[in-house]
């Protein structure tokens, strides 16, 4: 009898092994970048002073944050799909078993994208400074008489 859940991939398999590969590696050393760059982004939190149409400090922050943190979320989906999908070319999966695991994952990271990145809105907005911090804004320097 013939098994209904593999198809022989043959010759194939190899360069699909080396394709899943590389493209986890790749998204594992942008998630790499997208860390420095977030954290180097929201150290230094002056890039959210002044936007214009009347976008407020902590709503400019807010935003940026929430699409740091979306975005380092889809390039983990998309190391841990390029994972599945190397599984799936080494044990040699059958493409409907395949496809149907793939919506299944999809739908689930979507998901969890999704309200991660609204709660880190909240969350972002809820911790920024109502007003920016700018140098005039720093109290005047006062001397022993003045006490």
């Amino acid at each position: 009898m013939k098994d209904k859940g593999r198809e022989k991939l043959g010759w194939l398999a190899i360069p699909l092994l080396f394709f899943w590969a590389f493209i986890a590696a790749v998204n594992l050393f942008a998630l790499f970048w997208e860390n420095i760059i977030s954290a180097l982004l929201f150290t230094t939190g002056g890039w959210a002073n002044g936007w214009p149409l009347g976008i407020s400090y902590p709503v400019a922050l807010s935003i940026g944050g929430s699409l740091c943190v979306a975005a380092m979320l889809l390039t983990a989906a998309t190391a841990a799909g390029a994972a599945l999908g190397f599984c799936f070319a080494l044990f040699q999966v059958s493409w409907r078993r395949q496809v149907a695991i793939g919506l299944w994952c999809f739908s689930i990271a979507a998901a969890v994208i999704l309200c991660l990145s609204c709660l880190s809105f909240i969350y972002f907005y809820a911790r920024a400074d109502s007003t920016p911090l700018d140098i005039e804004d720093e109290p005047k320097a006062t001397s022993r008489s003045d006490l």
